[in-house]
């Protein structure tokens, strides 16, 4: 089970620049979170902080030159997550407000976080989202982020469900005053992460799925004094 992107070319890009001509564009899943014109702007990063699949996006205006704070919107399921028999409401929670004070954590641990916009202020807006294989027709319900992830690492044999879900991370930043966009990333990982933390087991917990969001926040915090200017 792979993640869902078409892989075009080799050529190699830079993990703050956007390269154009020979470069890998996504093809994976679109969510919807982000504005559909982010998708098609983004490239493969070859060489991403952590590790795994992240395509990324980034205006050349930003640099820490032009911005020294960041207002950081709560971290939010897209589609809004419900509970089925793979995941329940208790560990939809604990996931999502992991991943939001990990996220919150480790940037404000390197920049400035602030409220309210102004010059210099970028406004980053974040999503744990996923999307089934393409082709596939999917019910509703199947559109719940980590729900889904469980649904094809652990239940495909039980009702023929998609094999090749995937589960993202994705990012819109953009300035505060004007709405700009300043970056764009989504990172991606599939059901297999999970599933080899707990083979056999039914249901996701929240243990399941802490690593892959430690991955993503490592990430994300590594690089971020690359674009705003640090503390």
């Amino acid at each position: 089970m792979k993640l869902s992107i078409t892989r075009r070319t080799a050529c190699m890009i830079s993990a703050a620049l956007l390269v154009t001509g020979c470069a890998t564009t996504y093809e994976g899943p679109h969510s919807g979170f982000l504005p559909q014109g982010d998708y098609a702007i983004v490239h493969k990063d070859e060489h991403p902080p952590a590790g795994g699949d992240r395509y990324i996006y980034v205006n050349g205006k930003f640099t820490p030159g032009n911005y020294d704070a960041i207002i950081l919107d709560s971290l939010r399921f897209y589609p809004e997550a419900e509970p089925n028999e793979y995941v329940t409401a208790d560990t939809l929670r604990q996931i999502r407000e992991y991943a939001d004070e990990s996220l919150r954590s480790k940037v404000g641990a390197k920049v400035r976080l602030v409220s309210s916009p102004g010059p210099g202020v970028a406004h980053w807006k974040t999503a744990l989202t996923a999307a089934g294989a393409e082709k596939r027709a999917l019910k509703p319900y199947q559109y719940v982020p980590i729900a889904l992830v469980i649904t094809g690492a652990k239940a495909a044999a039980q009702g023929g469900l998609p094999l090749d879900s995937s589960i993202a991370y994705e990012t819109e930043i953009t300035d505060s005053v004007n709405n700009e966009t300043l970056a764009v990333v989504i990172r991606g990982g599939t059901g297999e992460q999970v599933e080899s933390n707990e083979q056999g087991q039914k249901a996701v917990t929240f243990n399941d799925v802490k690593k892959l969001i430690d991955t993503w926040t490592d990430g994300a915090a590594a690089q971020i004094t690359n674009y705003v200017r640090a503390k």
